[in-house]
């Protein structure tokens, strides 16, 4: 684990720093669970690439039932506050109110999941903003997947949304 760490911590802000790029990094977890140097590296890599136009969501020490929990909690707790009863905020509950207490509330929903390692399995990537993602799997292994594996992804994914129309 330490050698996967040390790759983000490595090779993530060089990836990133290019100024021309314009992938905006975003993580989604518990980044007070990973060492201190890793999680300063992704926070340091998430202000490097604010604001620019694409999107590109790393989810470490991410757990979806968490998520989720978490969504219903605070929608509950907000309700309860505003005086209203379980009965009433079960009969109103929209697919909107928990996703509006999502952590990734403010973000659009994920369009494409790469899948490496040739696993053909989500394993719990989002699983509320994912419904419709198109998922890609590649047999490259993390540590070695390179950037023709992201833009074979890519190339993958726009054919499939230009045959679907979409």
């Amino acid at each position: 684990m330490s050698a996967l760490l040390g790759l983000i911590e490595q090779i993530l802000p060089k990836a990133v720093n290019a100024p021309t790029s314009p992938w905006a990094l975003r993580t989604v977890g518990a980044l007070d669970l990973l060492p201190a140097a890793t999680a300063a590296a992704l926070k340091e890599c998430v202000e490097l690439t604010r604001g620019r136009p694409r999107q590109v969501r790393l989810g470490i020490g991410y757990d979806p039932h968490e998520e989720i929990t978490e969504a219903f909690r605070a929608l509950l707790n907000e309700r309860d506050e505003e005086g209203r009863s379980i009965a009433d905020v079960a009969g109103a509950l929209t697919v909107e109110d928990v996703g509006s207490h999502l952590t990734t509330s403010h973000d659009p929903d994920i369009d494409l999941i790469i899948r490496t390692s040739g696993e053909q399995r989500v394993s719990g990537f989002f699983p509320w903003q994912s419904t419709r993602a198109d998922l890609h799997v590649c047999d490259v292994y993390w540590p070695a997947f390179r950037e023709i594996d992201f833009l074979r992804a890519l190339r993958t994914y726009a054919a499939r949304r230009s045959a679907a129309g979409r």
